[in-house]
């Protein structure tokens, strides 16, 4: 008799156990937890392949001479006149490696075996090796930007670093089973990195050409 209610007690506690993991699963697989590392996951994928590509492809194109002139007044630079003729063209080849790259991810060329781990359902505390791993798609949606962006930061004392960089944006939404989320990736690559001393330059954009207007005084 009494080996009979020990059985029964271990059946009705191990039916608690497999309710209770069933829905510490659920829940685990819905939860923010699971959300930010897909998300993350899908940045750092996509970041890098982005940044990959416009490196090898648009980066050894760009004409630095011809991007930039400086011009000193006294010993100090006083005007930096940035050729918008190269700015343009970086945009337009940037616009066709980002969409050439978006297309291999869209049909899954280059995605590097991106999954979910089972234990990251489970928790984020504790490790498994054991459970299926779900795999993350990548879809592009929505339009995609970029920009060519100067910015002047102070550096040490009475010097000012500029910095011209290529910044695109892409949407992507990630799908798991039952699950998709949109997710808003930037990636900034410097195209050049200038220290310049002393007080900060004026500088300008100009015409579409390929030549400097104004043209710089000597």
């Amino acid at each position: 008799m009494k080996t009979k209610q020990v059985l029964k007690l271990l059946k009705i506690i191990l039916f608690l156990f497999l309710v209770f993991f069933i829905i510490n699963i659920i829940s685990g697989y819905f939860s923010q937890r699971v959300k930010n590392y897909v998300s993350q996951k899908a940045k750092l994928e996509v970041t890098n392949i982005i940044s990959d590509a416009i490196t090898e492809t648009v980066l050894p194109n760009i004409d630095l001479e011809s991007l930039i002139m400086t011009v000193s007044v006294g010993g100090e630079i006083d005007s930096i006149y940035i050729n918008t003729y190269q700015v343009n063209k970086i945009m337009a080849d940037t616009t066709k490696v980002l969409h050439t790259e978006l297309s291999k991810i869209e049909n899954n060329e280059i995605l590097n075996n991106l999954v979910l781990p089972f234990n990251i359902i489970v928790s984020e505390i504790f490790y498994t090796r054991y459970g299926p791993n779900i795999n993350i798609d990548i879809f592009p949606v929505g339009s995609v930007t970029c920009d060519v962006v100067t910015t002047f930061d102070n550096y040490g004392i009475n010097n000012m670093l500029l910095e011209i960089s290529i910044v695109t944006n892409i949407k992507v939404q990630t799908i798991i089973p039952l699950q998709r989320q949109e997710v808003e990736i930037e990636t900034r690559i410097p195209i050049v990195v200038q220290i310049i001393q002393g007080k900060v330059p004026i500088y300008y954009y100009h015409n579409t050409d390929s030549e400097f207007f104004p043209n710089p005084p000597v």
